[in-house]
């Protein structure tokens, strides 16, 4: 499963973020953790640098805790990680524990590509999180917020084609021409703070 932006909350063992969007990496942690937290609330955080991470340490965070309760595991700058490191971690994607959630945080690129392809074949929930510069690309993360917050006006349905693409054209620069960074204030926003395009009227 491979997802741009929009992160589920569907249960995933073994969750590789691929990227160094700030704001896209942080998601995919925070959905995995509240993924985690629908089956056992009192689920433990614990964090690690893969660059720093010896294999005694992951050995320990990756067994289930002998307290009982789930825990989530987050392995920062993944693509540092040193050989015996990325190889347990490898192991255990390949053969999860029910109770341990693992989420990989790879900046991308071509350091630490190998690991990042071993996890993707293990089968872990692949999130991309690279940064969005392209416009079209803002615009398709623009749109697909929209639609997560509940507001997906049918257009199409109520105005003829020149006059639903300047309405498109609208709620999307509501976003990006907003602030530098529109992204973080999209997220921030309720559904009902958005601009009811709906009412838009056509005039000649």
């Amino acid at each position: 499963r491979l997802r741009m932006g929009g992160v589920s909350l569907a249960p995933a063992p073994i969750r590789l973020s691929v990227g160094d969007d700030e704001l896209l990496v942080s998601r995919a942690v925070n959905a995995a953790v509240a993924a985690a937290r629908e089956r056992d609330d009192a689920i433990e955080l614990r964090e690690v640098d893969g660059s720093s991470t010896v294999p005694g340490e992951i050995a320990e965070l990756l067994n289930p805790s002998l307290f009982g309760g789930g825990r989530v595991v987050v392995v920062a700058n993944a693509q540092d990680t040193k050989k015996e490191v990325a190889s347990a971690l490898l192991d255990f994607a390949r053969d999860p524990e029910p109770d341990v959630t693992l989420v990989l945080l790879h900046a991308g690129g071509a350091k630490g590509k190998a690991f990042a392809d071993g996890l993707r074949e293990a089968g872990a929930d692949v999130v991309t999180a690279a940064k969005i510069t392209r416009h079209r690309d803002r615009v398709d993360f623009v749109n697909g917020e929209f639609r997560r917050l509940g507001v997906d006006i049918p257009i199409r349905a109520r105005f003829p084609r020149p006059v639903h693409r300047r309405i498109e054209a609208q709620r999307e620069r509501f976003v990006l021409d907003v602030t530098p960074e529109p992204r973080d204030r999209l997220l921030e926003t309720r559904a009902d703070a958005i601009p009811d395009l709906d009412a838009v009227r056509y005039v000649e």
